[in-house]
């Protein structure tokens, strides 16, 4: 697999960081994950804006303009010829002196990286999956900026790992107030009294990409979206709940994995179908970037 590493494409095992970047030391870098569909990113402009934005809230400087992080995105597609895939573009803060100070990492490490598009068999579109809503709560505003997509991640890992302990597909953080913030990968939405309710962006979220391109198609449709804070109780009497982010695009969840007195429980949601609102969106977005199945 042909790697972007800095000024140019190099093989995977020729692609080294070192041991003194402050990403490998403390996670301080950024990241971005697109979709590739018939050898196409997605959303390349509104991905490469929300990566300059996080090297902003993190102050991270980045030396390189969009259209130039443009070319060099396609470089790396054509280079691996892959139809359906996933572009990871990795920007950390670069190598430095041990310790927090960041004023003598002069250079930044860009890396940029393919791998096939995951596996989403169908049937998890057409049944739904199973989703838990973790112990494990979102990082608050003031510690870390949630709109700052950090490859510190140690938050949704921990999130993740509850998930999987529960045999669940995602995992969904709640705030420190108690509100739903997000997945550890995704973003949340419901459908109640007939409404698109999504977190909204002061609930500490991560506001992704596709979630914003869901609004969008959402309110073409005329269904009523709010930016709302939703409590867990209210959450789990939604008729509906579905799951979005850049490459499974719109997921149904149509049961919720709890905890009751040390033992694991499943519980439906809604009439535990896949319903009209998820399904409705999830066709408008195939539509949208070309995608038919």
């Amino acid at each position: 697999m042909k790697i972007w590493f800095n000024g140019g494409l190099c093989e995977e095992s020729q692609a080294r960081v070192s041991v003194i970047d402050h990403g490998f030391l403390y996670g301080d870098g950024v990241y971005e994950t697109l979709r590739v569909h018939r050898g196409r990113p997605l959303f390349l402009r509104e991905h490469l804006a929300r990566l300059r934005s996080s090297c902003r809230l993190i102050r991270l400087p980045l030396p390189w303009p969009g259209s130039l992080l443009a070319r060099r995105a396609r470089k790396t597609l054509l280079a691996n010829r892959l139809e359906e895939a996933v572009l990871r573009m990795n920007v950390s803060r670069g190598p430095g002196p041990v310790g927090f100070d960041t004023r003598d990492c002069k250079t930044p490490t860009l890396v940029m990286m393919e791998r096939p598009l995951p596996d989403y068999p169908p049937a998890l579109f057409k049944q739904g999956v199973t989703a838990a809503v973790v112990k494990t709560r979102r990082n608050h505003p003031l510690c870390l900026p949630p709109e700052a997509k950090s490859t510190n991640c140690l938050n949704g890992i921990l999130a993740k790992q509850e998930a999987v302990r529960l045999g669940a597909f995602e995992g969904i953080l709640l705030n420190l107030s108690g509100f739903v913030a997000e997945g550890t990968v995704s973003n949340v939405f419901a459908v109640r009294a007939g409404r698109l309710l999504t977190p909204h962006r002061s609930c500490g979220l991560l506001a992704g990409v596709t979630r914003n391109v869901i609004i969008r198609l959402a309110r073409k449709e005329g269904i009523v979206v709010r930016e709302v804070e939703m409590t867990l109780s209210e959450f789990a009497r939604s008729s509906e709940v579905f799951l979005t982010n850049s490459l499974f695009g719109v997921m149904p969840v149509t049961k919720f994995a709890v905890i009751v007195s040390g033992a694991k429980q499943s519980r439906r949601v809604g009439d535990g179908k896949v319903g009209p609102v998820a399904k409705l969106l999830a066709e408008r977005y195939r539509r949208a970037i070309g995608v038919f199945f």
